[in-house]
């Protein structure tokens, strides 16, 4: 058609004009077309027309169409993710460039305690190597002691003056009471950090487990000002105190941020409390002139040494105190980060779960209010699927008891055809919307609507429900209106009763349908009288209807594969629609078997009617107003 089109053109133009392309090769084996000039819209009635040429602008053409779309669908999704995790960043309190603090308290409070509990095992392993480096360290510093025993075991001058000066004066230095206060010390703070640990751990009291980092925070924290204290007063007495104290105090401090899980904020703490402690308890110490010595050149000789090994020493713990905090700063973002992500995408999965679930309980409860909740249920087991009539054929079953109203509007098509249907609609909702409010109250299953026509039954849904897989010949009309009779007949001591020749069944049968049969007719009287509530548009009179009822067997079940309904099926849905029909306005019109399954209803006795399809039948009325 575009072809033709564009050669029914031609004529409307006086100028000629054509297309060429250039073809490059392609090492794929394709060629490859593009346009050199611009293309023309019409062709001329001497010009050749190329067929191939035409399909091949036409396919370029398409290309560039779908590579726009896509392109711009592209940037459409790109820009949705992003403003997705704009909102969702937002919404969670993202920690702000630099500062390692969530904004939200409850999300700080919540990834702390996720950090304690993934290093609940870390920690104890972090007490466990710090008493065992003490262990070793106390070895260390006991076989340096019996080097120094070993070389300066000669009391002649000059060993004297060498030892003196390289190692100190023996009388100063309490090595054995160092060793023995720290490494009972440390061995004692540990057991109780320990403790102290597991018990916030399989407390269920303390809820947050970070408390267990805040207390080996504190442990390490008395440990670090324990070791200074300790080295400076009992150990000091030894020239080469600054390189075992900076030994030990790296030790310390490495196992603390390396192997504990301590947050930034915990070792920042650590090195501030740390250094506080550190200069001021040792510079004096380090500084000062040696008065154990009575030589004068041996103490100035003693301090220098003390003093360039205390330089050199600070320096290195400086530097390497920091990079390690830089390092755990470091992994603690990164940390940070990957938390952040995964409480992203966790909050993205509850928001999709909880919309699923949103659109699935709106869509379950949009079928339960077209279809009874068994027939759903049954559905859902089979996966929602209805494309052929084996699926659908396990919702039908058959019915006993059941007693089905029909009720409509008298004179309603010329009503509907002189009112606007605008109104009639709105006439109509308000009606049924009073109907519907009943129904839960009567234990009333609203079936259907048809134009004016309202159709509910008791006993396929709500009610007193029978709907065994019985032959159509164990529980029929005629079996109820007989086993009605025979009930209703006096029984002799010489006549065994009716009931001993009923079917099996029969006594259940007639207490459903009596229970069934009242909520109906109950339900039928409230709605005659609800109706008198709402005015009829045009004529300006409260609505009357007609209401007919029967009881008997029926069939339920959904029949056909698109727009499902829930039908009921059976000569008793004939019958209630021709009582129905016949009826008066304001007026439940019955058969002889709902007028014998309700006696204690005033009825009258309207005498035989001629119905459509059923012949004569005799029907008795109820008049509720």
């Amino acid at each position: 058609r575009p072809l033709r089109r564009r050669r029914m053109l031609f004529n409307r133009s006086g100028k000629s004009s054509g297309m060429t392309f250039t073809r490059s090769p392609d090492t794929s084996g394709t060629a490859s077309s593009s346009p050199n000039t611009s293309f023309s819209t019409r062709w001329e009635v001497f010009e050749e027309f190329d067929l191939k040429t035409a399909v091949e602008f036409y396919r370029l053409k398409e290309a560039k169409i779908q590579k726009a779309s896509t392109s711009s669908m592209s940037i459409s999704r790109m820009e949705t993710v992003k403003r997705v995790e704009r909102r969702t960043k937002s919404e969670l309190g993202q920690y702000k460039n630099g500062i390692l603090f969530f904004k939200k308290l409850a999300i700080e409070i919540h990834f702390c305690n996720e950090h304690a509990v993934l290093h609940k095992k870390a920690l104890v392993i972090g007490y466990a190597i710090t008493v065992a480096m003490a262990v070793i360290l106390v070895v260390l510093d006991n076989l340096f002691f019996m080097y120094e025993n070993l070389v300066c075991g000669d009391d002649t001058p000059d060993v004297v003056f060498y030892c003196d000066t390289l190692f100190g004066p023996k009388e100063a230095d309490r090595q054995n009471m160092f060793n023995f206060s720290y490494l009972f010390s440390v061995f004692g703070l540990n057991v109780l950090g320990v403790a102290v640990h597991f018990y916030i751990h399989q407390s269920e009291r303390i809820q947050n487990k970070a408390w267990a980092l805040v207390s080996a925070n504190v442990v390490y924290l008395l440990e670090v000002i324990l070791l200074i204290v300790l080295m400076v007063t009992l150990h000091s007495g030894d020239n080469f105190w600054p390189l075992k104290l900076m030994m030990w105090y790296m030790c310390l401090i490495m196992v603390s941020i390396w192997l504990t899980g301590f947050l930034f904020v915990q070792n920042l703490v650590l090195f501030l409390v740390g250094f506080c402690i550190y200069f001021p308890v040792t510079f004096g110490v380090a500084t000062a002139l040696d008065k154990n010595s009575q030589d004068q050149t041996v103490a100035q000789l003693d301090s220098l040494l003390t003093s360039s090994l205390y330089a050199s020493t600070s320096h290195f713990i400086v530097f390497i105190h920091l990079s390690m905090l830089i390092s755990s700063y470091m992994n603690e973002r990164a940390t940070r980060k990957r938390f952040f992500q995964r409480l992203m995408i966790t909050l993205q999965q509850d928001r999709i779960i909880l919309d699923k679930t949103k659109h699935g309980k709106l869509q379950k409860d949009l079928l339960f209010n077209m279809l009874p909740r068994t027939v759903v249920n049954q559905l859902e087991m089979q996966g929602y699927d209805t494309r052929s009539w084996e699926q659908l054929k396990v919702v039908s079953s058959r019915h006993q008891g059941v007693s089905i109203m029909f009720a409509d509007i008298p004179q309603f098509d010329s009503f509907a055809t002189a009112a606007d249907p605008s109104s009639v609609m709105v006439y109509l909702n308000d009606l049924f919307e009073l109907f519907d409010l009943l129904c839960d109250g009567y234990e009333v299953y609203k079936v259907e609507t048809v134009a004016d026509c309202y159709v509910a039954a008791v006993g396929v849904v709500t009610g007193n429900i029978l709907n065994r897989k019985v032959s159509m010949s164990t529980f029929d009309e005629d079996l109820l209106t007989e086993s009605q009779r025979n009930m209703a007949e006096p029984k002799s001591p010489a006549t065994p009763s009716a009931m001993t020749h009923s079917p099996p069944g029969t006594s259940e049968l007639i207490e459903a349908a009596e229970y069934n049969t009242g909520c109906l007719i109950e339900f039928s009287k409230a709605i005659i009288e609800q109706a008198q509530q709402v005015i009829q548009p045009i004529l300006n009179t409260p609505t009357q209807i007609r209401v007919g009822v029967h009881t008997g067997p029926c069939m339920s079940g959904i029949v056909g594969t698109k727009n499902l309904r829930y039908c009921l099926f059976g000569d008793t849905m004939n019958t209630a629609a021709r009582m129905q029909q016949n009826g008066l306005p304001n007026v439940i019109q019955a058969s002889e078997v709902v007028q014998k399954l309700t006696p204690r209803e005033q009825w009258e006795m309207r005498g035989m009617v001629e119905m459509k399809g059923k012949g004569t039948v005799k029907t008795w009325v109820l008049k509720p107003l």
